[in-house]
C-alpha cells in the first residue's frame, strides 16, 4: 500500500530515532507491514527497512494514497525472464 506521509513532527521516542529513519511530510512511502502497537496501527515502511533495526510509524502520519499492496507479485515478476 503506498501512503504519503502528513505529519512528521513530535514522534514518540525522537531520542531512539537516528537520521535515517525520519520521514518527511509530503513524501510517498510503501506499507510493508503492519502492526498494532499500545499507541495504535503503526506501518513498516519499505523505504525505512532496515532489518531489525527498523522503527515503526504512527499510521495516523499518513493518507493511504492506494489500497493496492505493490508487495504482492514481486518475487513472480523477478523470475520472469
Amino acid at each position: 500500500m503506498r501512503v504519503i506521509c502528513i505529519d512528521n513532527k513530535n514522534p514518540i521516542h525522537p531520542e531512539l530515532l537516528e537520521k535515517h529513519h525520519w520521514i518527511y511530510e509530503g513524501e510517498i512511502y510503501t506499507v510493508i507491514d503492519k502492526k498494532w502497537s499500545k499507541n495504535g496501527l503503526c506501518y513498516y515502511l519499505s523505504e525505512r527497512n532496515f532489518g531489525e533495526d527498523s522503527a515503526i510509524y504512527h499510521s495516523k502520519r499518513f493518507i493511504p494514497l492506494s489500497e493496492v499492496d505493490e508487495m504482492v507479485g514481486v518475487e513472480e515478476e523477478d523470475f520472469i525472464a
